[in-house]
């Protein structure tokens, strides 16, 4: 490393602190080691078809159903959208030769290139310029001309290739400005159910693709983490999107000969989440390779008691999982683990900190106390209590639900 970089980097670390600098560190290693394009792949948008991941919308009547929803950005007709057309975005620079067909992990610095002119053609202002049309005036052709964008954009930019991926802040902003349009726009005469299909397939690859990174728009401490956030919230707001992008409770991915399973919420899908998991490492290394499993439960604040057991008896043979006590003698209850090890007897370490609370730290005790594998981190949360559902007959064989 040149001197000069030398000097620069340790005075980044003198102001950033020794734990930031850590972090960054980590992300450039995982960015160059291909981690980021195997949690991101170039695989087209054939992945995020409607057909594929959400067979219901695809069945028809996708635009009768957008009507149907009410609308959480996007005022009714004759609601008060405000006055004023945005300016003409700066003309963009041109891609630089290759960039179109690198992985946004991949695609070098920017360098000299001014990034608001590379960018901000991209963002689609002209979303809100056709929401105001057809809102206001009843006014279709800007609503047209936003549909060929759509297209335009997803013929040039296919998932994850280009310096359009590079930035989750820009994936986010023009996830705000699709879903305006797409509520604002969902009765204009150019709305039809291939072009709806075709944003909401996009919208979903913007997701994944800012929620892949999150981590580093965090690390930034700067308005990316914001931005980014808001781009997230609002699609988790829609409940159309809720059928098409699937919330995993468990991530997974293969470090080496290792095999990486991070537990982020313990919900009604996390034991069938951590199984597939489990499965798709041992698909990609072999037996005789494979030296063990990283459990990562650190900031995972808990959740179903039934799912804490089911992932603790994922890694046991036998012995006792929890035992839970009620006020009355009669509701202590004891859980034991069944024959059944999914990981084959593999090495298990467990990762906590002071995040981790009650069902993950149930499931971290019990592979401590039985001798199945090593804890590490720092003291976990200490919280005692746990979920369990009820069912509760509310009316016309209709069940609520009791935490």
């Amino acid at each position: 490393m040149a001197p000069s970089r030398l000097l620069s980097s340790a005075r980044i670390a003198r102001r950033m602190g020794l734990r930031w600098t850590g972090a960054r560190l980590l992300y450039e290693l995982r960015r160059r080691a291909g981690v980021l394009e195997r949690r991101t792949p170039a695989a087209g948008w054939d992945r995020w078809s409607l057909p594929r991941v959400a067979p219901s919308l695809a069945a028809g009547g996708l635009v009768a159903t957008l009507r149907a929803l009410p609308s959480p950005l996007a005022p009714a007709a004759g609601g008060p959208w405000p006055e004023g057309e945005p300016g003409d975005p700066p003309p963009a620079p041109p891609v630089p030769p290759g960039w179109e067909s690198l992985h946004w992990s991949r695609i070098p610095d920017l360098g000299g290139i001014d990034v608001k002119r590379f960018w901000e053609p991209a963002r689609f202002p002209a979303a809100y310029a056709a929401a105001r049309a057809w809102r206001h005036r009843g006014d279709a052709g800007p609503a047209e001309e936003f549909w060929r964008a759509v297209a335009a954009f997803r013929a040039a930019n296919p998932p994850n290739l280009g310096p359009q991926w590079m930035c989750g802040q820009e994936c986010a902003i023009r996830v705000l400005a699709w879903t305006t349009a797409l509520f604002a726009l969902r009765d204009a005469p150019g709305t039809t159910g291939e072009r709806a299909a075709a944003l909401l397939e996009t919208l979903a690859a913007h997701g994944d693709r800012i929620e892949a990174n999150i981590g580093y728009a965090v690390l930034q401490k700067n308005n990316h983490g914001v931005n980014e956030a808001l781009g997230l919230f609002t699609l988790g707001s829609l409940p159309i999107m809720r059928d098409i992008i699937a919330v995993r409770a468990v991530k997974s991915r293969v470090e080496g000969d290792v095999g990486y399973l991070r537990v982020i919420s313990f919900t009604e899908k996390t034991y069938d989440d951590l199984e597939a998991a489990i499965t798709k490492i041992k698909e990609e290394v072999p037996a005789d390779k494979l030296k063990g499993y990283v459990l990562d439960l650190r900031l995972n604040p808990g959740g179903l008691l039934d799912q804490a057991i089911n992932v603790s008896d994922a890694f046991l043979e036998r012995g006792e999982v929890v035992s839970t006590r009620g006020r009355n003698e009669d509701e202590t209850r004891r859980f034991n683990a069944t024959p059944g090890d999914i990981t084959d007897g593999k090495p298990v370490v467990v990762m906590v900190n002071g995040g981790s609370a009650s069902a993950s730290e149930i499931v971290a005790g019990a592979l401590q106390d039985l001798r199945r594998a090593t804890v590490l981190g720092t003291r976990s949360f200490g919280k005692g209590s746990v979920q369990t559902i009820y069912a509760v007959p509310v009316e016309q064989g209709v069940d609520g639900a009791l935490k």
